[in-house]
């Protein structure tokens, strides 16, 4: 007889409350899966090399060479030549030959001064030269004829015809004579002085230009009084070689050098 045995064997039944987990575990699963599958084309992207861009740049060689450095300062522009005309004495302007602008000559007359009372003056030296040179021709005269009278002393005290006293008298006039002699001659040379100086003075009062150059400045007019010490009647200055006045700060005269070039721009 052939028993059967039969065991109950359980059987296993998944709850209900499972169920929500383990789907939600194959989803996980199954985003990993397709997240493993993807994975692959961004890394494949990384792995492609980039296009590399190229700029042109200009090249230069290197090399030793001068720097420029410019400095720029204003001044005024002046002549390096200017001499003022002034009157050497005091007087009254009878006529101004130049104005303004006009250029002028060396030599040339610029300005005269009243010269009635100075041409007098020459005239009074004149005479007092020829008074003076008379005045020598006389004391000439005289000396010769002392000199005649103290020979013919001379030899007639040799002959015993007059006493001693008569020839030291001729002596005595002699020399009398030759000093009123050395005396008109140093009237003579005190005249022609004198004269010569009063010429002088009559070529003050002509002014003339010292150099070439043009008239920059002028004070006067015909009839005024100038002196010595007033204002020049004209100042000439030389145009050819100008010279710039400006200053310079302490920190840019480092930069300037002695006999360093410019370019300079008038306005």
């Amino acid at each position: 007889m052939v028993s059967h045995i039969s065991r109950d064997v359980p059987s296993f039944r998944r709850p209900e409350g499972l169920r929500l987990p383990i789907t939600g575990l194959a989803l996980i699963a199954l985003t990993t899966t397709v997240a493993a599958c993807r994975s692959p084309e961004p890394a494949a992207a990384a792995a492609t090399p980039a296009t590399e861009q190229r700029i042109d740049v200009a090249a230069i060689k290197v090399g030793v060479s001068d720097v420029e450095s410019a400095l720029q300062i204003s001044g005024n522009l002046m002549a390096e030549t200017r001499v003022a005309v002034m009157p050497k004495l005091p007087g009254t302007l009878s006529r101004i030959a130049v104005d303004l602008g006009d250029r002028v000559r060396t030599g040339q007359v610029v300005a005269t001064l009243d010269r009635r009372e100075i041409d007098a003056q020459v005239d009074a030296a004149a005479a007092a030269v020829g008074l003076a040179q008379a005045g020598l021709e006389a004391a000439e005269a005289t000396l010769t004829n002392a000199l005649l009278e103290h020979e013919r002393a001379q030899n007639l005290f040799d002959r015993g015809a007059v006493p001693r006293q008569r020839l030291d008298g001729a002596a005595t006039a002699r020399r009398a004579t030759a000093a009123q002699r050395d005396l008109a001659r140093a009237s003579v040379a005190q005249a022609e002085a004198a004269l010569r100086r009063a010429h002088e003075v009559q070529r003050d009062a002509t002014l003339t230009s010292p150099i070439n150059g043009v008239v920059v400045e002028r004070h006067y007019d015909a009839g005024s009084l100038v002196g010595p010490g007033d204002d020049p009647v004209v100042v000439v200055a030389n145009l050819t070689v100008m010279k710039l006045e400006a200053g310079v700060s302490e920190l840019e005269c480092c930069r300037c050098r002695w006999r360093w070039s410019a370019r300079s721009c008038c306005s």
